[in-house]
Parts: C-alpha cells; sequence; structure tokens
C-alpha cells in the first residue's frame, strides 16, 4: 500500500495540527517556572550563606576574644612570678603569653587602613591564636560591617583594650629592666599592672557583649529576611501550581480516553478532515514508516487493511455507538507484509470537536505464545516426572549433608573443648610452678646472703647458677602465661601517667646484678617532667625483655636504655654494642620460639618468648617495634607507644636525665 503522498498539497504539518487542538506541551511556560523558582532559591542560597558566614565570623572573634583575655591574663600572672623569683623562664613566658593578645593589635591596625595588607592582617590573627579557616571571615567582618554600630563598638572596645595592653607591655618592660640591674623594689609596677588588670576586665566584658547582641539582632534582620524569602516562595509556587494544574486538567481531558485504553499502536484522528493529528512510535514501527509521515496526512492512507479472506474493510469510521472492536484481521505494512492485529476505535470530543481514537494491538506474539505455551505444556508434562526424580536425590542429599554437618559440629566442639581444656593447663601448671620457684629464689637469696651460715666461694657459685637457672625458668613460665593470657583475649590495657626515667632506673637497677663484666648498662631520658598514660605493666615488660635481651648478646661495650618525645608519641630505645643480627635473621626475631644460633647463647639459653611478648604488647598499646642492627656492631630496638592522655605534645624544656651503671 502507499506510504506517503508526493502531490499531497493540501497535507497539514504535524505543528500546526497540535497548536489548533491544543496539545503542545507548556515548555515555555515551564522554562518560565523554572527559572523564577531558581531566582528565588539562589537568593535563598546566598541569604543563608551570608548568615552562616556572618555567625561563623561573630564567633570566631568571640572565641578570639578569649585568647586574647586568657593571653592578657597569663601574662599578668607571670609578670607577677618574674617579680617575685626573677626567673628568665617567668619572663619568657610573660612574652610567650603577651604576645597573642599582640598579635591582634597588629591586625587590627591595619585593618584599620585604608589599604590594609591582608597578608599582615592574617599572620596577626595567626599570631592571636585564631583558627586559621576563621581568619578570613574575620577579615571579611571587619572591613564590611566595620562602620554597623555593634561592630564599631567592638572595635572600639578592642581599641581601648590595646591602650591598656600597651601600658601593661610598657610596666613588664620597667620590671625586667629593674631585675637586670638588681633593684628589687617592684611595688610601683605590680600596683600599675593591678590597675592595669582590672581596667582590662570590663573593657573585654564589653567587647563579648557588644558582638553577642550584635549577632542577635543580625540574626534576626536575616530571620525575617529568610522568612520572607520563604512565604514568597511559598505564595509564587501555589499561584503557579494552581495555574498549572488548570492547565494541566484540560490536557488531561484530551487525552483522558486515549490513556485508559492505551494499547500498543495510538493513532489520533481529527473526525472533521481525516487526518492523524497524533501517533506514538509504536504506531510508526507496526506500519513500518516514521511517525512524522504520519502526523497531518489521511488516516486511510495507513489505517486501510485487509482481513484473512482478503476483504478490505474500513475500519478508520466513526463508530455508531462510540466504541468498535475488530479483531482477526491483517494489517498491511508498507514493506507489504500482513501484521494479524486487533483495532479499537474509540470517539470523542476534545474543545468541542470530534476526535477518534484508533488502538491497534498486534498479536503476533500473543499467537506466538499461545503455541508455545502449549508445546511447553506438553514438554512440562515431560520434564514434571524427571523433576520429581531430581528433588528425591536432593532431598537424600540434603539429608546425608545435614547428617556431615552435625557430625562436623561436633568434631569442631570437640576440639574446641581441647583447646580450652589444654590452655587451662598450660595456664594452671605455669601458675603451679611459680610457687615453688619463688620459695627456691627466696632461699637461694637467704643463702646467697649468708642468712644460714658462712658460705664460701664455690657454694656462693653454685648458689649463683641455681639462681640464674631459676631466675630463666621463671622468665619462661612469665612467657607462657602472657601468652596464654593473650591468645584468649585476657589482656588489657590499664592506663595511667608513668614516669618512664623512674620506669627505665628501675629495670636498671633490677638488672644490675647481672651486668656481666666489661659491660656498661645506662639510661638516657628526655622526656623531662612528662608523664604520658600509658600501661605502666605492660612497659615494664617491653623494657625488661629488651634489656634482657641485649645483656645476653653483649660481652663488652654498652647496653643503653632511652626514652623521648616525637609528637605525641613516647618512643623507647634499647640500644646494645653486642654481636647483630644478619640482614636475613631480621624478619623472624618477632616469632614465637625463634633463636638465632651464636655464640651469644652462653649466658642466657632462653626459648624465644621475649621478643614475641615485646611484639604483642606494642601491638596491644596500639604502637610499633622496629629494629636494626649489624653483625659485630651491636643492634637497637625502637618503641613507639601512643601518648593516651589529653595530648599535650613533647616538653621542648625538658632537662635531660640519666644514670649509668
Amino acid at each position: 500500500m502507499p506510504v506517503a503522498c508526493e502531490n499531497d498539497v493540501d497535507a497539514i504539518g504535524s505543528a500546526a495540527f497540535r497548536h489548533r487542538l491544543g496539545l503542545v506541551p507548556a515548555a515555555r511556560r515551564l522554562a518560565v517556572i523554572v527559572t523564577v523558582f531558581a531566582g528565588i532559591v539562589a537568593v535563598l542560597v546566598v541569604l543563608v550563606n551570608a548568615e552562616m558566614a556572618i555567625m561563623a565570623s561573630v564567633r570566631a572573634y568571640a572565641e578570639g576574644e578569649s585568647y586574647w583575655s586568657k593571653g592578657q591574663k597569663d601574662a599578668v600572672f607571670h609578670l607577677r612570678s618574674y617579680a617575685a623569683s626573677r626567673d628568665a623562664a617567668d619572663w619568657k613566658r610573660f612574652r610567650a603569653a603577651i604576645a597573642v593578645p599582640l598579635g591582634d593589635h597588629r591586625a587590627r591596625v591595619e585593618l584599620a587602613k585604608r589599604a590594609p595588607d591582608l597578608d599582615a592582617a592574617r599572620a596577626g590573627l595567626r599570631a592571636g591564636r585564631n583558627h586559621p579557616e576563621d581568619i578570613d571571615d574575620m577579615i571579611m567582618l571587619y572591613r564590611r560591617f566595620g562602620g554597623v554600630s555593634y561592630m564599631a563598638h567592638a572595635i572600639a572596645a578592642w581599641s581601648e583594650a590595646d591602650r591598656y595592653l600597651w601600658k601593661l607591655v610598657h610596666a613588664g618592660d620597667r620590671v625586667h629592666a629593674k631585675v637586670l640591674a638588681g633593684d628589687t623594689d617592684f611595688a610601683p609596677e605590680l600596683r600599675r599592672v593591678a590597675s592595669l588588670n582590672r581596667k582590662l576586665t570590663p573593657v573585654e566584658e564589653a567587647f563579648s557583649a557588644t558582638l553577642g547582641t550584635g549577632a542577635r539582632m543580625l540574626r534576626r534582620l536575616l530571620r525575617l529576611a529568610i522568612d520572607g524569602m520563604a512565604l514568597a516562595l511559598v505564595t509564587v509556587g501555589m499561584t503557579i501550581s494552581w495555574l498549572l494544574l488548570r492547565r494541566m486538567q484540560r490536557g488531561e481531558e484530551r487525552y483522558h480516553h486515549l490513556l485508559e485504553t492505551a494499547g500498543d499502536a495510538i493513532f489520533v484522528v481529527d473526525a472533521a478532515s481525516g487526518r492523524i493529528v497524533d501517533a506514538n512510535r509504536r504506531a510508526g514501527d507496526l506500519i513500518g514508516v516514521p511517525v512524522a509521515d504520519l502526523i497531518g496526512r489521511a488516516a486511510e492512507r495507513f489505517m486501510r487493511c485487509e482481513d484473512l479472506a482478503g476483504q478490505p474493510p474500513n475500519v478508520v469510521e466513526q463508530p455508531a455507538h462510540g466504541h468498535a472492536v475488530v479483531s482477526g484481521i491483517g494489517l498491511r505494512r508498507a514493506d507489504g507484509r500482513s501484521v494479524p492485529v486487533e483495532v479499537t476505535t474509540s470517539a470523542a470530543v476534545v474543545d468541542g470537536r470530534p476526535i477518534l481514537q484508533c488502538i491497534a494491538r498486534d498479536v503476533t506474539e500473543r499467537e506466538r505464545a499461545a503455541a508455545a505455551q502449549r508445546a511447553a505444556t506438553r514438554t512440562l508434562e515431560r520434564s514434571f516426572a524427571e523433576v520429581q526424580r531430581a528433588r528425591r536425590q536432593s532431598e537424600e542429599r540434603a539429608f546425608a549433608l545435614a547428617r556431615q554437618a552435625v557430625e562436623l559440629d561436633l568434631a569442631r566442639t570437640a576440639a574446641l573443648e581441647s583447646v580450652r581444656a589444654k590452655s587451662e593447663f598450660v595456664a594452671t601448671m605455669s601458675h603451679e610452678l611459680r610457687t615453688p620457684l619463688n620459695i627456691v629464689l627466696g632461699y637461694v637469696d637467704i643463702l646467697h646472703d649468708a642468712g644460714m651460715g658462712p658460705v664460701n666461694d664455690e657454694q656462693l657459685d653454685t648458689l649463683d647458677r641455681i639462681r640464674a637457672s631459676a631466675l630463666q625458668l621463671l622468665e619462661l613460665i612469665d612467657g607462657t602465661l602472657a601468652i596464654g593470657r593473650l591468645d584468649a583475649g585476657r589482656e588489657n590495657e590499664l592506663r595511667e601517667a608513668v614516669d618512664v626515667r623512674a620506669l627505665c632506673d628501675e629495670v636498671s637497677a633490677a638488672f644490675a646484678p647481672l651486668v656481666p663484666a666489661g659491660v656498661t648498662l645506662r639510661t638516657r631520658c628526655d622526656l623531662g617532667s612528662r608523664r604520658p598514660c600509658l600501661d605502666r605493666v605492660k612497659l615494664k615488660t617491653i623494657v625488661r625483655n629488651l634489656v634482657g635481651n641485649a645483656l645476653k648478646f653483649t660481652d663488652t661495650g654498652i647496653v643503653e636504655i632511652g626514652a623521648r618525645s616525637e609528637g605525641h608519641d613516647v618512643v623507647l630505645e634499647v640500644r646494645d654494642t653486642g654481636i647483630g643480627m644478619r640482614p636475613e635473621e631480621l624478619p623472624h626475631i618477632f616469632d614465637m620460639f625463634r633463636q638465632c644460633d651464636g655464640s651469644s647463647t652462653r649466658r642466657y639459653g632462653g626459648v624465644g618468648l621475649g621478643l614475641h611478648i615485646v611484639k604483642r604488647f606494642t601491638d596491644l598499646l596500639g604502637g610499633s617495634v622496629d629494629v636494626t642492627s649489624e653483625p659485630g656492631a651491636g643492634t637497637s630496638f625502637i618503641v613507639r607507644l601512643p601518648d593516651r592522655s589529653a595530648g599535650a605534645p613533647a616538653d621542648s624544656e625538658g632537662r635531660r636525665s640519666g644514670s649509668e651503671l
């Protein structure tokens, strides 16, 4: 059948038909709506961002005032301490404290200029301990709102406080000059300092109060603006939505019947002219021509079809009763093929004009599906017996797997019980062995100290050998107990403030009797007065095991216990000048029961638990342990442990302390 007519001079374009029938989407109206809403939302976003920036700036100034006040009060305190103690450290503390408000002073002076150096202002605010992320907002608030009443009053209070601050600096310089000159009469300067301190307090309070008042006033104004914009947004949205709803209701009336009876291919035909005014993509696919070639053309050119008997009924006609269904016919496509379809035609009136809605449903797949369903039914009937057999086999396999699972679970339970019993036995035996060993060590010490009568040199040597062997056995028992607790998950971290220097000295004193001739055991602690929050028992075990290991492999030279700060971490280092280790031995030294061959076993044999416990305890405390070694040059173990306290950095003025055995 023909698809398009070249000489159809009265063909009407789709745009014209859609416009005449009111079917064109309101794209321009939607563009206006989106533009209005986007503009209102943008204004709201700007206002909210402005409010957040200003509130953040006011908060930053309030926080900076607290640092300013604290620095000023600390400066007064340290100046009085300096006058009483004449200690140069108090003078340094005074200068450090007064530097905070002086930094803010430099920033204020720079921002008050007509063309300020913003980098210098930022440097001053950073010196005033203001947070780096707040500095730009603080500069913005000063420059843009410096003339506003509340900000102007706050700046005036700031300026007045800076005048008192410089007087305080001058008083401090006079005190320092008298100290250098050896003068002891500081009464005039101290009275001056007390007076300045009293005058500064109300000025500082006025600054904070002024900022608070201004912040509340600004927050009310911005809230009113935001509420007003929100109200305008709601009003405009409701108005536009109402107008759009009216338009959509008219469109829904035009397409109501079409949407409710929608099938595969839809044709909307103007009943008066007999031309297609709208069609969906499926309609073009069904006929085999583009949709653009359907719109505006005579419907009979594309919709005339033939039934299966060869009779050409005209299904594109206005139904007598508003609804007609024709089925069992073949639609002639553009390529000449016949497609079985079912056509439903309904009539409607849109804006006073009669409209025909034709739905052509391709039933090819439905017929194929019916045939396939019949074939599938026969196949399913043949397969049902096989499915039943497979189901029975699956059930039998499932029962067998269930039995195996029960047996495996019983075996696992028995294995766990065996492991638990073995662990309890090892722990119990280790604990029970400690008691007689401690008694043996006690009697050995009594005999060694001549508590039961004099002993000769040969007997003393024998007692020393007994004591060394008992201590080695006790170390093995302690290591076994520690490994058992770690494996059972019963080791917990007990935090407390630890005097690391005293702990190192205590370990050094405990090993003093065991230090061989020709070996020097010494400690070096650079922590000053800092007391990190650590687990003292585990820390002592780590140091003791590392020192014992170092003494074991050193016959001449030194064994040094060191402690220092690195940021918030505490670093322990045990260094020796012993035999050292080869590079291939280093990756395995922390393995359980691992020992390196060599003549170093001449003093303590050991079973290889000490370094393993050091590694396990260090991991439990959240730290790390590293080792460096060179054959013939010695070994260095470095343990880094995090300080669990509030996190004060290392004391840069800490005094070095140490002892040497």
